[in-house]
């Protein structure tokens, strides 16, 4: 009963899904042009929306995280970003 309880209060405490958060490249901007409470595991998709190539380049990321610098246009429409 002990080691269930344990077990259980395991899988309570870890996040059981993920999102989501879709970003729109138009132009020179991201809709929206920011994102709160992203956690790891959820995905970033950047889709492109825009009549010209644009590009997604990371800039103030945490330390650790992994750098990214992609190019999207009409045969490349979009990139996903998984925090680790």
């Amino acid at each position: 009963m002990k080691n269930f309880l344990i077990l259980a209060i395991t899988f309570i405490s870890f996040k059981g899904y993920s999102t989501i958060f879709l970003i729109g490249v138009d132009g020179c901007s991201f809709n929206p042009s920011s994102l709160v409470n992203i956690y790891v595991g959820d995905t970033i998709r950047w889709y492109f929306d825009a009549a010209s190539p644009r590009k997604t380049s990371s800039m103030n990321i945490p330390p650790g995280a992994q750098a990214w610098d992609v190019q999207l246009s009409a045969t490349d429409q979009t990139f996903d970003y998984i925090p680790t």
